[in-house]
């Protein structure tokens, strides 16, 4: 018998030396389509899919499915039915679905580095850094790359699309992005020492790059906390203008300025909402919660501003979004609704939570700790993902202030069923399947990978890369006037 665990959800020059590779042993390929056609199976009877998401996309899981097939009858080691598992999971495009393998995957880097802007509605994909030497004779930042290992830029997307388990084009772009420097061993089979060739710029250099395994190391040290640290947590600094932090909590920083108009304008950069890594991890999570509220309030009051700008484009989600929402609200919303699948069909909806065991509430909230008074902008982007999404969502359908930046993920699936891949007779890691659909408080509409809404669109471009926050900023304060 299959067993399924719910989970609620909120839950990147060559040398030449010789290199040993350690492959595991193969696998008959009866196992392997056997185990292929319980999970085509398990799929059908358990995930929700998304219209939106086939849409955004032009494709369906179906679509997939001969190529899946073929992967798995040619996974002939352990490692590459890793990667045909992702591979699968990933064709759902399910934000909250992934493969987690049974041991930790390792990591394969590039002395280079990519990204990707949106040019007339197409991906344009570029070099963002370049770390080796040699590599810099022939290549800079912002060379457009024009084809990897053989595959034109133009259909990286298309031919990389599995390498993401993102519901729109935009997101899965971003995926094989960092994919083209950057993989995990459940990802790809690309291992230490081999090459990979690009052909980049206007004049079509050729580079031979050479896959390293990706360092690993902490800069903490027990010895003493470093109180002078000028930057927000371990995150990337933010270039925000005449802004420098002025409090910190466990999951934000405050930054405020001197200068006008930027002093009337402080900036909450609110880079998770998880309080909660486990059902375990709950004895101090209500103070942990009420003293970032504390913090925040008290901050916001001393800077007295005329508008907060609450940056959201680090925050991969966490915990109930309606803890947050009681921060930042102006007013009273109607939270989404859920229908969850059993036994092969949807139920009726229902509120995503039951208040006080009551699931049959209106799902309305009345924010009544706000940590100001103020206006809010939101400052969003890709990496804005699910309980994040959800606070995104519900500022953009009840208006209660203007969204400035790029799509976040529109990844909202409340509960998904984990399921344990056993192999040959042992564990091999677990699957997710989405098994709810949620819709709109206020449409009643699905919701899943469908585009929120944006008041100010400013696309992040490697031209425009090191003045975009002050885009942003500059962007949120215009919209608040």
């Amino acid at each position: 018998m299959r067993r399924f665990v719910v989970v609620f959800c909120f839950l990147w020059a060559c040398t030449s030396r010789p290199v040993v590779v350690v492959r595991s042993p193969p696998t008959p390929e009866h196992d392997r389509k056997t185990l292929f056609d319980s999970l085509v199976a398990d799929v059908r009877a358990h995930h929700v899919f998304a219209a939106a998401t086939e849409k955004n996309l032009g494709r369906k899981w179906d679509d997939d499915l001969p190529a899946l097939a073929r992967e798995f009858a040619d996974a002939k080691t352990d490692d590459a039915l890793a990667v045909a598992l992702t591979h699968f999971v990933n064709a759902l495009h399910d934000g909250h679905c992934t493969y987690e393998p049974e041991g930790k995957p390792t990591t394969v880097t590039l002395p280079i580095r990519a990204d990707v802007e949106w040019r007339e509605g197409k991906p344009v994909f570029y070099v963002s850094r370049v770390d080796d030497a040699v590599a810099k004779t022939l290549a800079s930042p912002g060379d457009e790359i024009r084809s990897v290992d053989g595959v034109p830029a133009a259909e990286l997307v298309t031919k990389l699309m599995l390498v993401s388990h993102q519901n729109n084009l935009r997101g899965v772009a971003r995926d094989v992005a960092e994919y083209l420097t950057r993989r995990k061993s459940t990802a790809a089979t690309t291992v230490e020492g081999e090459t990979s060739s690009w052909v980049v710029g206007s004049k079509d250099v050729t580079l031979r790059l050479q896959w390293a395994k990706a360092s690993s190391h902490s800069t903490f040290d027990e010895w003493a906390i470093n109180y002078d640290v000028p930057t927000c947590s371990s995150l990337t600094p933010r270039d925000y203008g005449p802004y420098e932090v002025s409090a910190r909590g466990e999951m934000f920083c405050v930054y405020g300025s001197h200068v006008k108009p930027y002093s009337d304008y402080p900036i909450v950069r609110e880079f998770s909402f998880r309080y909660i890594e486990s059902p375990d991890d709950v004895e101090h999570v209500e103070h942990r919660i009420r003293a970032d509220h504390d913090i925040l309030e008290h901050e916001l009051a001393r800077l007295k501003p005329k508008g907060v700008l609450l940056d959201l484009r680090d925050n991969g989600g966490g915990n109930n979004p309606n803890w947050f929402m009681d921060w930042w609200a102006s007013g009273p919303y109607v939270d989404r609704f859920v229908l969850t699948r059993d036994n092969g069909e949807l139920g009726k909806p229902r509120p995503f939570f039951c208040k006080r065991g009551d699931c049959a509430w209106d799902n309305r909230y009345t924010p009544t700790h706000r940590v100001t008074t103020s206006p809010v902008a939101l400052l969003v982007g890709s990496r804005c993902v699910s309980s994040c999404d959800s606070v995104a969502q519900l500022f953009a359908e009840n208006h209660f202030g203007p969204l400035v930046g790029e799509p976040t993920a529109a990844a909202f699936t409340t509960k998904r069923a984990r399921h344990p891949v056993t192999f040959r007779g042992k564990p091999f890691g677990a699957i997710n399947l989405a098994i709810t659909r949620e819709l709109s408080g206020v449409t009643h509409e699905a919701i899943e990978g469908i585009p929120i809404h944006l008041d100010v669109p400013i696309d992040r471009t490697f031209s425009n890369r090191d003045g975009y926050d002050r885009l942003l900023v500059e962007g949120a304060i215009k919209a608040l006037h």
